[in-house]
């Protein structure tokens, strides 16, 4: 799977039949939701059929727009639903001539935004997954660092979002705290038959799958490296070097926390700094014995142990 501009994915398995469309910029990512019809004249009348919540609309009900409106951004993260009857004919979309769209809601994320309390700098923190889910009417979630709600529990995220009765429409994975989307990967999820509209292409198809949206991430979250093994005398130390590089194999530019923690022996401190991509941590073998060994963990704020260290007290 090679890495392409901008890290768009696409995963093809949504259930319910809603057209995503995207906007995607630098610095703003504007999703939004529409609700699929299809025509039919069975009846003998020209009807609108809803193929998510079997509502009939005839064509008295609504009002079919020839020109389709611009996706314009929120000024918040909190998303915007719609309730209006228009119509959208997805030849505007590229779409079957057969089929209509009516907007359900809208969402915009800027790396500026703070959300649920935490100050941006928590929320868009390393090697975080920014999920968007989407509720069985076509409305929208506030989007959130699905990592902040997994992580005590070790939950997986498709038992986190089956338990919320939501789907998941699209996740940042996310690279770089600050800089622009540009060196994340953005991925959506849509329905096969239906499919997507966005101003860019979405190159790169993701398999449904743990290992699919694993090897995904991987091509944008950051490379944490630390040695497999190392030794340590009796009551002593020893230093564990770690470096921090972008998927690029580059020295990751921007300080940050990594969090460590072990199952025996001792750590000074359970935060250390990656400055220009390296940091080192503090090992005591203190209580251990020669032949026993210790497994040090380490980790992000959001997501632990992303790499692991085990010392062999000699």
């Amino acid at each position: 799977m090679d890495k392409k501009d901008f890290g768009l994915g696409i995963t093809t398995g949504l259930k319910r039949k809603f057209l995503i469309r995207t906007l995607v910029e630098e610095d703003n990512i504007t999703l939004a939701t529409y609700e699929t019809f299809q025509y039919d004249e069975s009846s003998g009348t020209p009807l609108y059929v809803s193929q998510c919540e079997n509502n009939w609309l005839t064509e008295s009900q609504v009002t079919i727009e020839e020109e389709l409106a611009d996706l314009v951004h929120n000024t918040t993260p909190f998303p915007t639903s719609h309730l209006d009857n228009i119509l959208y004919p997805g030849t505007l979309f590229g779409k079957d001539e057969t089929l209509y769209f009516r907007l359900k809601a809208t969402v915009t994320l800027n790396k500026s935004f703070a959300l649920h309390g935490l100050n941006p700098r928590s929320l868009w923190a390393i090697n975080s997954s920014i999920t968007f889910l989407m509720k069985t009417d076509g409305t929208l979630i506030i989007p959130h660092n699905k990592y902040t709600y997994t992580k005590e529990g070790k939950q997986d995220g498709q038992n986190y979002i089956l338990l919320k009765g939501t789907c998941g429409i699209a996740q940042i994975y996310l690279a770089h705290p600050t800089n622009s989307f540009a060196d994340d990967g953005f991925r959506i999820t849509v329905n096969e038959e239906v499919g997507y509209y966005s101003n860019l292409e979405f190159d790169v198809e993701v398999e449904a799958s743990a290992t699919g949206y694993g090897d995904f991430a991987d091509m944008f979250y950051p490379v944490l490296t630390a040695p497999v093994a190392l030794e340590c005398a009796v009551d002593g130390s020893v230093e564990i070097p770690i470096t921090l590089t972008t998927a690029d194999g580059e020295n990751y530019d921007v300080d940050e926390n990594l969090y460590l923690k072990t199952n025996a022996g001792y750590l000074p401190l359970n935060k250390v700094t990656v400055t220009v991509g390296v940091a080192t941590a503090r090992f005591m073998a203190l209580g251990l014995l020669t032949g026993e060994t210790a497994t040090v963990k380490i980790g992000y704020k959001w997501f632990e142990n992303v790499s692991s260290t085990e010392i062999t007290v000699a």
